[in-house]
């Protein structure tokens, strides 16, 4: 029976290693199946992946060829992956010889021989070979992480594009969407997209970061070819690919605008009730193109071609619907208005001179303005609170005083912070040392539970650090005080999160303005509001940023509370600053401005 060679025929040192790759990273399966290798002797070593395949090493061994033991070690292998436990055995045929198998996080595994396995000798190689597979299933995991947050990170992207497409309001504001979004996601050079019906293009070309694009220019006929040519094939093309040699329009395109490499995919209406029917029954299978898109880049492609060839197949469709229903809710609109201009009688024909002046008057376009009270109040309030329990020694700012950001407001008494803290340095010295007399007298386990006191009252000295570099307090942003503890004196007993100050910013200043109950619905946002505070200030304009949806009783009235957000650079609008505003709505006929609200108040008493 033949015998496994003696680990000592050679020094592990000398050896020269199977395993060692210079491209390989510290955590590839050849450089850690070198560093078990180095630390100690081997018969045979090799990764193995989920399907017994080799990934690093071999089982090239003279013990190994003449007893056949690579299908045995491969056996040893599918069990433990199968079970998620370590195998220990002895080899067959051979005497003095061990397999030692070690799942690895991903389907992998670790099979050694070693010959003269001992008990001192197998806990440092399990050791080392755990540490290996520890060290390649975190590799593994942070893989698999990185793939997740990029697969989120492209769905967000597409649903992101397909949303700023399908709220365009004109189609050439879609196609400039689409191709720009596309080139800022995907990282290309050039993007190409245009509108396509059953076979043909239809509309101008659009091309990412060129608005003043040429059509007659000969670059974009180019890629037009190129479009038409990719609606005609109807599928993926790639340029240069092995299926290249049909795609001439796509390869002239690509040579005319100098790019490496080219890619272009039809787009694809997910919605059934897209397309025309051929007749009563069939639907024609190429209407479901919507337009095509092509993107190129100047260089060889930073990521794998493959997954961004799957990327932008699955977008297709998405994209696709998304720019076929920016194009379809336009036309019907542009439909609805015309149906409605045809529908509307001539009346001028059927007015007299008088009536024609009259009506002339009435009609005159004039700004409509809701007169609203008005009320500043800070934009952002910042709150400073006791970071722990004590006394406050001294507040160094009073309620409207004017502080800016990181200034002085006031500090906690910390006398008792620095006695503990001297008491627990000194504690920690003591611990330290004897840690280190243990350490010196070889008291193992002396010193282990000497090093956690050591390491507990250092924790608790970097708590009461932090307390006191916490014991300044300052202000969190410029503005106006709005409370503070000043008036209680000094030495104020505190808890923590006690409110101790609040800063308000200045500028910008948020004005709630008091919208009428009865005009409401010819406020909105968007609009403009002048505002006039009391005391003869200049007006200041702004713009209403959002409108609360419930109504308040003030000056027991019903009103709707608008935002608007005022700039206030020289500060001299503060919190509670009252005044007057003007909502200025859309231009209204002079009739309506001055008798709508006399006309709502007959309908509301004679019913409605």
């Amino acid at each position: 029976m033949p015998t496994a060679p003696s680990p000592a025929a050679k020094p592990a040192a000398a050896r020269p290693s199977r395993f060692v790759d210079a491209t390989a990273d510290a955590a590839s399966p050849a450089a850690l199946l070198a560093a078990i290798e180095a630390r100690t002797p081997l018969v045979a070593a090799a990764w193995l992946d989920n399907r017994g395949q080799l990934l690093a090493g071999d089982f090239e061994s003279p013990a190994v060829r003449v007893a056949q033991l690579d299908d045995w070690l491969r056996e040893q292998a599918t069990q433990a992956r199968q079970f998620g436990r370590e195998v220990v055995a002895p080899a067959p045929k051979v005497r003095n010889l061990h397999g030692i198998v070690v799942p690895v996080d991903g389907g992998e595994a670790i099979a050694v021989l070693v010959a003269g396995l001992t008990e001192a000798t197998l806990d440092p190689l399990l050791l080392a070979l755990r540490l290996a597979a520890s060290t390649r299933g975190r590799l593994h995991h942070a893989t698999q992480r990185q793939r997740a947050a990029r697969h989120l990170a492209n769905t967000a992207a597409l649903v992101e594009t397909a949303s700023r497409v399908q709220r365009a309001r004109r189609p050439d504001e879609a196609l400039r969407t689409l191709a720009e979004s596309v080139a800022v996601w995907i990282g290309a050079d050039t993007v190409a997209v245009s509108l396509a019906r059953g076979h043909k293009l239809r509309g101008s070309v659009v091309v990412a970061g060129r608005a003043d694009a040429d059509p007659r220019s000969v670059s974009t006929r180019r890629l037009r070819a190129a479009l038409a040519e990719t609606v005609a094939r109807g599928s993926l093309g790639v340029w240069p690919s092995e299926a290249a040699a049909s795609m001439l329009a796509q390869e002239a395109a690509a040579r005319d605008c100098r790019l490496a490499r080219v890619l272009s995919i039809p787009l694809v209406d997910l919605d059934p009730t897209a397309g025309t029917l051929d007749d009563d029954t069939n639907r024609d299978p190429d209407a479901a193109i919507c337009g095509a898109l092509l993107v190129g880049w100047v260089n060889e492609t930073p990521n794998d071609d493959r997954d961004t060839d799957a990327l932008l197949q699955a977008a297709a469709a998405p994209l696709g619907t998304a720019l076929r229903a920016a194009v379809r809710g336009r036309q019907r609109g542009l439909a609805r208005a015309a149906a409605t201009i045809g529908r509307r009688p001539l009346r001028a024909m059927l007015l007299t001179g008088a009536a024609l002046a009259i009506a002339a008057a009435a009609a005159v376009p004039v700004p409509y303005r809701i007169a609203c009270r008005s009320e500043c109040r800070p934009v952002t309030t910042r709150a400073v609170v006791a970071p722990h329990e004590g006394l406050l020694a001294r507040a160094a700012a009073e309620v409207g005083e004017s502080v800016q950001a990181g200034q002085p407001l006031g500090r906690m008494d910390d006398r008792s912070l620095r006695l503990e803290l001297a008491s627990l340095t000194a504690e920690r010295t003591r611990a330290a040392k004897q840690r280190d007399a243990h350490l010196a007298a070889d008291a193992i386990a002396e010193a282990f539970i000497a090093g956690h006191d050591v390491e507990r009252l250092s924790q608790q000295i970097g708590l009461l650090q932090l307390r006191l570099r916490q014991g300044e307090l300052r202000a969190p942003t410029s503005g106006v005080v709005l409370a503070s503890p000043a008036e209680r004196g000094e030495q104020v007993p505190v808890g923590i999160g006690d409110v101790l100050f609040e800063v308000a910013a200045l500028d910008p200043i948020r004005l709630d303005v008091a919208i009428p109950a009865a005009e409401i619905d010819h406020a909105a946002p968007g609009q403009t509001v002048r505002f006039r505070a009391e005391g003869g200030q200049a007006v200041r304009e702004g713009v209403i940023r959002r409108i609360q949806p419930r109504s308040e009783v003030r000056d027991d009235a019903a009103v709707f509370v608008a935002e608007v957000t005022l700039p206030n650079p020289d500060e001299s609008l503060r919190p509670g600053t009252a005044g007057t505003s003007r909502v200025v709505t859309p231009s209204r006929p002079l009739a309506w401005c001055l008798l709508h609200r006399a006309w709502e108040s007959v309908v509301m008493r004679l019913g409605w």
